[in-house]
């Protein structure tokens, strides 16, 4: 049993570091701008985010196509996440360049993965982005539930 821990955390621990391997800390003279544009970009995209995400159950309800409207609803909310993602890597590559660290993919979940460290080393809130994150995730399961077959 031990023996299966001591495995789990070293696989763990080999997990965090090779994340964690790629992070190139912000400038300390520029810290202070980072985080100040940071902040500024949530909280002028969120709201603006949201409102996209308020509007694919019109374009669903608007939608004829079962096959876009399966589309829509499979990849809609999850783009708009990855946009809002983006627009934070495309910030913090102004401060420092990371543009050949960023990961090749259309997930959301990595873009985040691969900004956080950037968020908990500026001491930039994740309140109002997970607030966000829990409102996006709800309007999934409404919509799912709403226009799924």
């Amino acid at each position: 049993m031990l023996k299966k821990i001591l495995v789990l955390v070293c696989i763990i621990l080999n997990l965090s570091l090779t994340v964690l391997a790629d992070y190139k800390p912000i400038p300390k003279q520029f810290k202070h701008q980072y985080k100040k544009e940071v902040e500024q970009t949530i909280k002028l995209e969120i709201p603006k985010l949201k409102r996209q995400i308020d509007n694919i159950e019109i374009e669903l309800n608007n939608e004829t196509n079962l096959v876009i409207k399966q589309t829509i609803l499979d990849k809609g909310i999850t783009s708009i996440l990855f946009e809002f993602y983006s627009s934070l890597v495309d910030t913090t590559n102004k401060y420092i360049k990371i543009k050949n660290d960023i990961p090749s993919t259309d997930w959301y979940i990595e873009l985040k993965e691969f900004i956080n460290p950037y968020l908990i080393d500026n001491k930039i809130s994740n309140r109002q982005i997970n607030s966000f994150l829990n409102y996006a995730e709800k309007k999934q399961k409404y919509l799912e539930k709403k226009y799924s077959n």
